[in-house]
């Protein structure tokens, strides 16, 4: 599903539709990080042969909540946000 939402952010030109998906695409995001941040990692992160991977995991959810917060921050018009999307 984010995929699909990630491809019309891509091909739509009209700004304010490319906004109002993005702003879905990061809803879904988060909402992904956090509910496998509370359920899936945390039954797994007391466990010594997962220990490594879910850190790495925490890791990732924690860099693309950094590139959604620097999209929120770019214009949408400009033409680095979407090289930085």
């Amino acid at each position: 599903h984010v995929s699909d939402l990630m491809e019309k952010v891509i091909k739509t030109k009209d700004l304010m539709r490319r906004k109002d998906v993005f702003n879905e695409v990061k809803k879904e995001l988060l909402l992904h990080a956090e509910t496998e941040q509370l359920t899936f990692y945390e039954a797994l992160k007391n466990k010594n042969e997962t220990r490594d991977e879910i850190g790495h995991a925490e890791e990732e959810h924690e860099e693309v909540k950094v590139l959604l917060d620097k999209l929120d921050r770019v214009k949408i018009h400009d033409e680095q946000w979407l090289e930085t999307f």
